[in-house]
């Protein structure tokens, strides 16, 4: 019997090994991918509800991607992978005040925390009008966890042709809300883009 133990490990080694890789972890992405999928579904619902109160924006963008955390070499890994869905929406010709109201309006749709400054602003939960040189200002807020994933809004105020990659807008002054959701991922289920 004491000479098979080593036999007996090396099997009980092999099964665990193949149920991680041909079970577990195939039905753990599936899973993993689920949860981004109600994310978005999630955030969906919520941009619909801020659409009904404040009106349809001028541009609107939907962003479900993959990224690691440094970029790749043929010396180094990629780093740790994260996935993110994102639903951005643009408001244009707006000046401060009218950017503080849709803030304020969406938040409360939001309202699971109060708004925190991030940067650029003067003021802590208020966009303050722009002079030349423009300051970019952005302001955050949690938004409920879904299936493990942290989700938040963000609103920047103003957004710039030629400062921004998600939107090129055609006015001066303009605020931008995002919706997002993101978290570590074991598979690219978006396209990757870094």
């Amino acid at each position: 019997m004491a000479k098979n133990l080593p036999i007996y490990f090396l099997m009980t080694v092999g099964i665990m090994v193949f149920v991680y890789f041909v079970l577990y972890r195939p039905y753990a992405i599936h899973q993993e991918k689920k949860d981004f999928e109600k994310a978005e579904a999630t955030l969906n619902e919520l941009y619909d509800k801020i659409v009904a109160k404040i009106g349809k924006p001028d541009q609107e963008k939907k962003v479900n991607k993959c990224s690691y955390s440094s970029s790749f070499s043929e010396f180094e890994t990629r780093g740790d992978r994260s996935c993110d869905v994102a639903i951005y929406a643009l408001y244009e010709n707006k000046n401060a005040e009218q950017s503080n109201t849709i803030m304020k309006t969406a938040s409360q749709i939001v309202g699971t925390s109060q708004i925190r400054k991030v940067f650029g602003s003067q003021q802590q939960n208020a966009f303050v009008p722009i002079v030349s040189p423009s300051t970019q200002q952005s302001f955050a807020q949690d938004y409920n966890n879904v299936s493990g994933l942290r989700c938040g809004v963000s609103y920047s105020y103003p957004i710039e042709a030629g400062l921004y990659e998600v939107f090129k807008p055609k006015a001066a002054e303009s605020i931008e809300i995002e919706l997002s959701c993101y978290g570590s991922a074991r598979a690219e289920h978006y396209p990757v883009s870094n």
